[in-house]
């Protein structure tokens, strides 16, 4: 789960890790930064890629997640609910460029 993934550099990337036979979804507020996303996906072929418009705050997942990323949405205060059925372990580092 891409959480604030804009236009989808992150979720992209993502895909390269988990490879044909894994899954990325990008989640943002932003319709706009969703539909330039799931643009990319398509151009690439990405199938497993997918975008979602939303307040990652109230949204709900039917399966649960083997990570959580996102970039630069350490400004953006949110809460994931638990029903959203993140899994595993959630590390959070931020990185400051200098």
């Amino acid at each position: 789960l891409d959480v604030g993934s804009g236009g989808g550099d992150v979720s992209l990337l993502a895909r390269e890790l988990v490879g044909p036979a894994g899954q990325v979804i990008g989640f943002d507020r932003s319709e706009a930064g969703v539909a330039t996303a799931r643009s990319r996906a398509a151009a690439r072929g990405f199938g497993n890629v997918s975008f979602q418009v939303g307040d990652p705050s109230e949204a709900t997942f039917e399966a649960p997640f083997d990570a959580v990323i996102g970039y630069a949405v350490a400004a953006i205060p949110f809460e994931i609910n638990a029903g959203s059925s993140i899994s595993g372990r959630f590390k959070a580092r931020f990185h400051q460029r200098r």
